[in-house]
C-alpha cells in the first residue's frame, strides 16, 4: 500500500483544519488541490465535501451551545437554497468558456467565471477587513439573507462556500464563539446538500479510507482550534479573515486553484 496519500491527506487536513478553525472556511479549499493530484476532479470535488461534511459535524459537537439560532435560520434558509441553484448550474454553465488565462513561468492557467467572480468578491472583502472599513459598520440583519445566498450558491456550485459566509458573519453582531458556532452548522448544511447533488453524478467509488485519514486529522485539529479559541480575540480572527480572502482570492484570479 502506497502511504504517500495517506501522510499527505493526514498533514494536510490537520493543518488546514487547525488554521481554519478561526476564520470558518478555507479546509475544502485547502484540501481540494490536494485530492486533485490523486484523483478525477469529480472524485476530488466529492472526497473534499465528505471529510469538509465530517470535520463539521465535529465542530457542531464542540461548539453547539454557542450556536446562534436566529442568525442560523435565517442565513442558513437563504444558503440551502443558493446552493440548490449553485449546485444545479454549475453543470448548466460548465461549458460556458473562460475569463481569460494567465501565464507564469512557462504554463498556461486558466480562470473560469466561477472563479473570476469569487477571487473578486474575495478580494473586495479582504480590502474591507485590512482597512477596518466595516469596524463600526456592522452588517444589520436585513443583510444576513442576501449573504446566506451567495454563500450558499458560491458552495454547491464550486464549494467555496465559507468565505462569503465569513466575510458576513464576521461584521454581525456576534461573538467570536457564536461566530465559529453558526459558521461550523451552516456549514454543515451546505454541505449536505451539494453532497447529495454530487453523489448523483459519480461514476467510480469514493475512496472511503483516505476519506477517514483526512476526517480523522481534521478533527484533531478542530480540537487544538478550539482549545486555542479561548485565548483568541475577534479583532485576531478578522485579521486571519482577511489574510485567507486576499490570499485564496488572489490564487483564484491568477488561475492556480
Amino acid at each position: 500500500m502506497d502511504i504517500l496519500p495517506y501522510c499527505l491527506f493526514a498533514i494536510t487536513a490537520f493543518l488546514a483544519s487547525l488554521s481554519t478553525f478561526f476564520s470558518g472556511f478555507g479546509l475544502g479549499t485547502i484540501l481540494l488541490p490536494v485530492f486533485s493530484l490523486f484523483f478525477s476532479p469529480e472524485i476530488a470535488l466529492a472526497t473534499t465535501a465528505l471529510v469538509h461534511l465530517i470535520n463539521g459535524l465535529f465542530k457542531v459537537a464542540l461548539t453547539f451551545k454557542n450556536i446562534n439560532w436566529p442568525v442560523f435560520m435565517k442565513f442558513g434558509s437563504f444558503a440551502f437554497f443558493g446552493s440548490m441553484i449553485g449546485a444545479y448550474l454549475i453543470y448548466a454553465l460548465g461549458d460556458m468558456g473562460l475569463v481569460y488565462s494567465v501565464k507564469l513561468d512557462e504554463s498556461i492557467h486558466h480562470v473560469n467565471y466561477t472563479e473570476f467572480s469569487l477571487g473578486l468578491v474575495m478580494l473586495i472583502f479582504a480590502l474591507l477587513e485590512f482597512t477596518s472599513f466595516l469596524e463600526n459598520r456592522k452588517i444589520g440583519k436585513s443583510w444576513i439573507p442576501f449573504g446566506g445566498f451567495i454563500s450558499g450558491f458560491f458552495g454547491g456550485f464550486s464549494g467555496h462556500q465559507g468565505a462569503v459566509r465569513s466575510a458576513f458573519l464576521s461584521n454581525t453582531p456576534l461573538s467570536k464563539f457564536e461566530f465559529v458556532a453558526t459558521s461550523a452548522l451552516l456549514g454543515v448544511i451546505i454541505d449536505l446538500t451539494r453532497i447529495s447533488s454530487y453523489s448523483q453524478q459519480l461514476d467510480s467509488e469514493i475512496p472511503i479510507e483516505l476519506v477517514a485519514t483526512g476526517a480523522a486529522f481534521a478533527i484533531l485539529g478542530s480540537i487544538l482550534g478550539n482549545q486555542l479559541l479561548k485565548k483568541t480575540e475577534m479583532r485576531f480572527i478578522k485579521w486571519v479573515i482577511g489574510c485567507f480572502l486576499f490570499t485564496v482570492g488572489t490564487l483564484m484570479l491568477l488561475g492556480l486553484l
